[in-house]
């Protein structure tokens, strides 16, 4: 399954994508809400599904980091397929996944946003378009709350770190 299939769902279950980074390449990062004015002013690479991938294995690094809980269980992976989903879709380049299928909610709704999606980027080769707002009901209510400083952020996350050794 790949990682595009997973934020697609999450998408479909909550309404919501991952935030967006303001200011990515600095010590202490800024996230802003995917379809925030804020995410629009951004430069469009900033909301590409390629950047969408990224936060999600991030935030899967973070996880496992934080915790020390393998989120995702580690497979034997195929050398030459190791996530053959897309391909299944028409959508030849590589892509990220993990290679077993978990058992997911929506499962109709969510291939069919992503046979849209891929349909969009056919021609680019390449996940480099920006999801467009859903009219869905999400499953799960998504509720804001309020976010730390970054810098804050940071010092928690390595109190945590620190904790944990």
């Amino acid at each position: 399954m790949s990682y595009l299939e997973l934020i697609c769902n999450f998408y479909i279950i909550t309404g919501t994508l991952l935030p967006v980074a303001t200011n990515s390449g600095e010590r202490y990062v800024q996230y802003v809400d995917y379809f925030s004015d804020s995410a629009y002013m951004l430069p469009p690479k900033s909301r590409l599904a390629n950047a969408q991938i990224y936060m999600l294995e991030k935030l899967l690094r973070q996880l496992v980091t934080l915790t020390g809980v393998e989120v995702i269980p580690t497979y034997q992976r195929h050398k030459r397929w190791p996530c053959s989903s897309l391909n299944k879709l028409g959508f030849h380049a590589p892509a990220g996944g993990i290679p077993r299928r978990p058992e997911l909610q929506k499962c109709h709704e969510t291939m069919t946003l992503v046979r849209s999606y891929l349909k969009d980027c056919r021609d680019e080769g390449s996940l480099c378009r920006p999801f467009k707002p859903s009219s869905l009901q999400p499953c799960i209510p998504h509720v804001i709350y309020e976010e730390l400083t970054p810098k804050s952020r940071y010092n928690a996350a390595a109190c945590t770190r620190k904790r944990r050794r």
